[in-house]
């Protein structure tokens, strides 16, 4: 971590939830609180072994 406020400090976090964003939650709605923690149970586990 650098100065205060600097931009590449979350590059990485933005990068994964924008990717989780367009990959999963745009194209498939979910349907309610369930759907959606599978949905992100799901992609992390995916994320993480590519």
């Amino acid at each position: 971590m650098d100065d205060k406020g600097c931009a590449l400090d979350n590059v990485y976090t933005e990068k994964f939830w924008g990717a989780f964003k367009r990959d999963k939650i745009y194209l498939n709605l979910p349907n309610g609180g369930m759907d959606l923690y599978q949905k992100v149970n799901d992609y992390v586990q995916f994320f993480n072994t590519v």
